[in-house]
């Protein structure tokens, strides 16, 4: 989620630095010697407001394919867990409860199926 904000986020600035939007002009990244030797004078300030666009394209892209990895790992860890059940067999754990006052004795069994085979040592009820 915080990825696809950034992305957004990354994508309008390099819009709005493409722009030139003059709110920006703190974020562009001039000195005194870009605006006196600049025979054109605002083409020098329009070149950094470019490049600075681009800066945020790519850093948007890089966002891009961070989120798909991160989407393409998360599959991949779904699938294993998948994998790792065995439809076929079905493990069963029978606990038993007593109650030690004589006239509540009762006898309860539970069934657990389709654990998956990589927690059945992590299966363990106590009651």
């Amino acid at each position: 989620m915080l990825s696809l904000s950034a992305i957004v986020f990354q994508a309008m600035l390099g819009i709005f630095f493409s722009a030139k939007s003059a709110v920006l002009i703190e974020d562009v990244p001039f000195t005194e010697e870009d605006i006196r030797n600049d025979k054109n004078p605002p083409q020098n300030i329009y070149a950094l407001y470019n490049q600075v666009g681009i800066n945020c394209f790519i850093a948007a892209a890089v966002y891009v394919a961070v989120g798909a990895i991160s989407l393409c790992q998360v599959r991949l860890n779904k699938r294993q867990e998948y994998m790792d059940t065995d439809f076929t067999q079905h493990i069963t754990k029978e606990v038993k409860i007593h109650d030690p006052s004589p006239a509540r004795r009762t006898r309860t069994t539970i069934h657990v199926p389709s654990v998956p085979l990589s927690r059945i040592n992590q299966l363990d009820i106590q009651i």
